[in-house]
This record gives C-alpha cells, structure tokens and sequence, in this order.
C-alpha cells in the first residue's frame, strides 16, 4: 500500500485542486493527451501516473519505487483526495494468451519502445504489468494508453503494432523464455529484483530454472551457482543446481557439508633400556704439529709473499707537429710548399648496355623499309631510253723493241715449255770376291787401325 502522495485534479489543463507542497504547474507536461492511463519520468517529480476520462485528469506525483501501473482508487470528479492504493496485477492471463505474444512483446521491449494493440481494457494495463514485472528497471517503466507518443510502451492501434490477440512464431530469447517460465510459478518479481541489468542466464539460476539453459552455458551457470552458495543463499543455490539438465553437475558440487576426517593417533615410539653396556673411554686427540717457522732464506720465496718490484715512468717524447703553412691572402706561395686541395674522386659511370629493339620496333623498320606500289601517271611525256655510247677504238702503243702493247700481254700470258732433264747413267756397283772371309776383313780392318 503506499499513501501520502501528493495529487492534483485537473480539467483539460486547468488546474482543480491540488496539493500545498506539489507545483501543480510542472504536471502539465504528464497529463494524457486522451482518455487513458500514463506514467512519465518529470524533473524535480520523479514518476508520475495520470489517469484521463472525459476532461478530469487524476494526477498522482512521487512515485518512485512504487509500480504506476498497480494504483488504485482512481477518481473521477474533483471531491476530496483519498488515499491512493496499490494492488499487484496477477500473471495468470499469460497461461490462457495466444503464443509467442508473450515473449514477443517482452524482446521488443529489451530491444526498445513497443507498441501494442489490444481491444480489451483490462488486458491492455494486464500486458502492461508483464512487462513492468519482467524488467529490471520495470518501476521506472514510462507506459500511455491514451495515445501518448513519448512514452517506452504504447498501446496503439496503429500499422506496425503487435497485435496481442494474434500468435507469434519468432524464436525467443533466454531471457523471456526463462521469464515465462518463472511468471508462471510465482518467482519472477524476485528473481528479477536481483538482476541490475537484463540477463538471461543470470535469471535462470537465481529463479531456478535452470533447466532452459543450453549446453554451451553450464559452466557460467556453474560459477553464477557457486556465487550465491558462497553469498548465503544456499538454498537458491541447491534449487538452481537441482535443476541442471540431464548429466550437468548436481547439488553436491555446490552445496556439500564439511566433513570430519579422522586422522589417526600418533604414537610415539618407547625409549630402549640399555641394561649392560661397556664404558669406553675415548682418546684424546693430538695436538696437530705446529707449521715449520721460515727461515732467513733471502732466496726463499713464500706462497703468501708480496713482492713489490720497483719501476720508473719514463716520459714520453713529446712530438713536435709541423707548422701549418697558412699564407695571407694575395701573398706570394713558394715553391717548396705543398699545396693539398680536397677533391672528390667520382668513379667513372659504366656505358649501360643499349636494350635490344624489341619485335615492334623491327616490325615498324621493316614496314617503313617496303617499297610502295606507285601507279603510273599516263599525263606524264615518255623519256627518250638512254643510248650508250660506242667505245673508241684503243690506240696500239709500242715500245723500242717493235712490238705492240697486246702483243707483249699476249706472251706474259703462254707459259714456256718446260725443258728435259739430261738423263744421269745409274752407277752399276758390281762385286768381286777378295778371296777371304768377314772375319778375316774386320780382323785386318782392325790391325791397319792399330798399325
């Protein structure tokens, strides 16, 4: 029940009545435009409801919190201000509603206005309650029935709007599936009271229908579970968990009692009596000999000995730089300086190789190169054909021998017979017996040598 709001009456825009504390000028702009019920959001107001029959306007002002839609005691003439009452709106027509209008009208509205037509009165404020309850922010819901333009559910009867007494086949969201679902057992106000923003997984599991869930989301479910297990709410928890499809996890992963884990005792291990034993002394250690003293060895190097060896810097020569030659200018150089003038030697650039003419080129050579076929011009005088001259008979030339120049070619030009060789007689070697053996030649060969 909520009491004690201020409230006006008006008739068109003039103002009736009105509250002492409430400006009744700054209402003007929540009155309806027809006959109807409108909530609206006004500066410096909060949320205002105006309800509209005829010309009298009910205006009810600081709303906040508070569901416009579920008012009560609306009046009609301009009597005194009662106490405004509210009464919450029952979900049960949704079980009897054509299908898919439901979750149709509730997508639309999470995606933006709506607008709706419905015939019936109390249907039209019963719709409107659906999605006040079904809404996060459903008590801050601007809605009119009475035409209005500015508000985020309308009920129009205008081409575009969906029609409530119609089914609807379009696929639904999580969201509103989930919604439905918890309209009809009673946990929707509850659930979504725990929702800052519109989620459908999110209210799957605090209204325990966690069953709609898909495959892909039980994990997240799994974490949401475990959440409000570890906030408290166990048995919000153990419900979501129950309800799990068919091989997710169960109300054990979730909600398990502590359990005592008996450890056993430690025994500690009795002392052994020893009942005869041998008393052994033992030695005293030696003392360890004492390191030999060194001896006054000049010679004798120690391990831990440092031996400074004695050295002198020797300066380094100092280097005398030549002197710069640095004439003034218009002064005469002479010939015994050498003058170093910086230059930059650039390398020769290498001939680039001419590319080759490629096929069009040759093609154009050779077509300019082709003789054009000229017709004659009969209008033209025919030239005389050119007479070669007769040739001048040579004259004949001689020399002091008497002969004539062709004379003197025509014997260069006959070769001479060639001449017979003398024959040579062939040398006729006869033989003739000595009268004596080889062995006998050589051995008298060899004494003519000696002798």
């Amino acid at each position: 029940m909520a009491s004690a709001h201020p409230q006006a009456y008006f008739d068109s825009d003039q103002v009736l009545a009105s509250s002492p504390d409430l400006d009744s000028g700054m209402l003007l702009e929540a009155l309806p435009r027809g006959d109807g019920l409108r909530a609206s959001a006004v500066d410096g107001l909060g949320m205002v409801a105006a309800r509209r029959v005829g010309d009298f306007t009910h205006v009810v002002a600081g709303l906040d919190g508070v569901f416009p839609i579920e008012l009560s005691g609306w009046q009609q003439d301009d009597g005194d201000f009662d106490e405004v009452q509210t009464r919450p709106i029952d979900l049960g027509f949704l079980a009897d509603a054509p299908p898919g209008v439901a979750t149709r009208l509730l997508d639309a509205a999470l995606a933006g206005p709506v607008v709706f037509s419905e015939p019936d009165e109390d249907l039209r404020l019963a719709w409107i309650a659906w999605l006040a309850y079904a809404l996060p922010d459903g008590a801050a819901l601007t809605f009119s029935t009475a035409g209005d333009e500015d508000a985020r559910v309308r009920v129009a009867d205008e081409p575009g709007a969906i029609d409530t007494t119609q089914p609807c086949d379009l696929i639904p969201s999580l969201y509103a599936r989930v919604a439905v679902q918890l309209a009809a057992s009673g946990e929707l106000r509850t659930a979504v009271a725990r929702l800052e923003e519109p989620d459908g997984l999110a209210l799957a599991v605090h209204g325990g229908a966690t069953e709609l869930i898909a495959p892909h989301q039980l994990p997240l479910a799994l974490q949401l579970i475990t959440e409000l297990a570890t906030a408290g709410h166990v048995r919000e928890a153990a419900r979501a968990a129950a309800a799990l499809p068919t091989g997710a996890a169960s109300v054990s992963l979730v909600v398990r009692e502590a359990e005592q884990i008996l450890l056993p005792d430690v025994v500690e291990p009795e002392p052994e009596l020893i009942l005869e034993a041998d008393v052994v002394e033992e030695p005293e250690p030696e003392p360890e000999p004492e390191p030999v003293a060194a001896t006054d060895d000049p010679y004798l190097i120690r391990d831990d000995e440092i031996i400074e060896v004695p050295f002198e810097l020797i300066p380094k020569e100092a280097v005398e730089e030549e002197p710069v030659f640095e004439p003034a200018p218009g002064a005469v150089i002479p010939d015994d300086v050498v003058v170093s003038v910086p230059f930059d030697v650039e390398p020769p650039e290498e001939p680039g190789e001419e590319p080759l003419p490629d096929m069009d080129a040759w093609s154009s050579l050779l077509s300019d190169l082709k003789t054009e076929s000229v017709q004659p011009d009969e209008t033209l005088p025919v030239l005389p054909e050119p007479v070669a001259p007769e040739p001048e008979p040579a004259a004949e030339m001689t020399y002091e021998l008497g002969i004539s120049l062709d004379a003197f070619a025509q014997s260069l030009g006959a070769a001479p017979e060639p001449e017979p060789e003398p024959e040579v007689a062939e040398e006729v070697l006869e033989e003739q017996e000595i009268g004596m053996s080889l062995a006998e030649l050589e051995e008298s060969l060899k004494r003519e040598k000696r002798a």
